[in-house]
């Protein structure tokens, strides 16, 4: 479990302090999405750690879950990037709007967990059922 955590930081250390563009604007926030707090897996503490590390970059986060997600919220001049963290994947949640809107979103992109969209294994060029990086 540490050793995902920590895969999981590094990652998005990594990917998020080298890979998003300047804006005109360089104080716009990340918008970290989530599924479920996923209490009885310490989901709130994933919460916790995502929102850490990225503010230990320097990064401003705006966190919301999923459900709460309205239309229009991520867009280009409103956020650097966008985390999606899944929790629960068994809890099958989905919200139409954050999907049409993150598909649209041109800044960086991250997903954490299983249950990848179909425009994201695109972006990959994976297929449903392909195991992408097991340790």
């Amino acid at each position: 479990m540490k050793r995902y955590l920590l895969l999981i930081c590094l990652s998005i250390l990594s990917i998020l302090s080298i890979h998003i563009p300047v804006q005109a604007d360089d104080n716009l926030p990340v918008l970290l999405v989530y599924d479920s707090e996923n209490v009885y897996y310490n989901g709130s503490k994933k919460i916790d750690s995502v929102q850490r590390m990225l503010t230990a970059d320097g990064l401003k986060v705006k966190t919301v879950m999923l459900e709460n997600y309205r239309s229009g919220e991520l867009s280009d001049n409103k956020y650097r990037g966008v985390v999606t963290l899944i929790n629960w994947q068994e809890a099958d949640l989905s919200n139409d709007n954050f999907t049409h809107d993150r598909a649209k979103f041109s800044g960086t992109k991250l997903h954490i967990g299983p249950n990848l969209q179909d425009d994201e294994l695109e972006g990959l060029r994976a297929k449903k059922g392909m195991i992408l990086g097991s340790s």
